[in-house]
């Protein structure tokens, strides 16, 4: 179980005086003025919210790689997803390789960018770029003519609310 942020937990008992939202994290201020900023994890479920069930789902069990994936860990994985979605073009001709190495354009901008990115931020871009490498998430990427259009939702997504 994730430890408690003791101020999250004195905000949840109702002692919040104001919250502003600024893009990749929610700021809450107490009565004493003290800032606190939501855990990586809450930004990244806040931010699934506005996707689809399915995406929403998948994003959910991506989760934890996306705290630990470095951006070389996650440059290897679209490389490696590339080189799949090819291979399997070559059985199936209605694979989108086109749309594929597109979406692979967005998400090396999302790695690109992880390094300046506070953490609340940085989880959606690698839950983002994970949903992308992921063969089997809300739509087959392999096995469908229109597998790759969940995973340009849940990138554009990503991008739009990062400001990216």
């Amino acid at each position: 179980m994730a430890r408690r942020d003791p101020e999250l937990a004195r905000l949840e008992r109702g002692r919040v005086a104001s919250a502003q939202w600024r893009p990749g994290k929610l700021e809450f201020r107490s009565m004493a003025t003290r800032q606190t900023t939501l855990l990586p994890e809450m930004e990244l479920q806040a931010w699934a919210q506005t996707l689809l069930p399915p995406a929403r789902e998948t994003l959910q069990r991506l989760q934890q790689r996306a705290l630990s994936s470095t951006p070389a860990q996650l440059e290897l994985a679209v490389q490696e997803h590339l080189q799949a979605v090819k291979a399997a073009q070559r059985r199936n001709e209605f694979i989108d390789l086109e749309r594929a190495q597109a979406l692979a354009e967005s998400a090396h901008k999302l790695i690109q960018a992880l390094d300046t990115l506070t953490p609340q931020a940085r989880i959606v871009a690698a839950a983002a770029v994970l949903y992308f490498v992921t063969p089997n998430d809300a739509e087959d990427d392999l096995g469908s003519s229109v597998g790759f259009d969940d995973d340009g939702e849940v990138l554009d997504s990503a991008l739009t609310h990062l400001g990216l």
